[in-house]
């Protein structure tokens, strides 16, 4: 149990230091816009990665839920196309095929 509690805190402090991060941008006066063309690109720096991680970004979603969403999806249209037929075949009182 010490591991999802390490990884509850871990999540914690990631989301308060964003929080941080967003409030410290959003009351810097600097940062505020002005009518000059340089104004903003003089006091913003960027972090390049070559692929960023749920780590920095927690509102991310932690799984392939569209995926899986689509799926599932695909998994019950199937089964409803296929219910006709197996009704009719398995309650029409012919003895079943064998598939060999």
């Amino acid at each position: 149990m010490p591991k999802a509690t390490a990884s509850r805190r871990y999540r914690l402090s990631v989301w308060l230091i964003w929080l941080l991060v967003v409030l410290i941008m959003g009351l810097q006066p600097s940062l505020m816009p002005t009518h000059e063309a340089d104004a903003v690109a003089s006091g913003t720096s960027v972090v390049l990665t070559a692929r960023p991680g749920r780590e920095l970004f927690p509102w991310w979603p932690r799984g392939r839920w569209r995926q899986r969403a689509v799926t599932a999806y695909r998994r019950w249209q199937r089964a409803r196309r296929q219910a006709p037929t197996r009704y009719a075949r398995d309650y029409s009182g012919a003895p079943p095929k064998s598939r060999g």
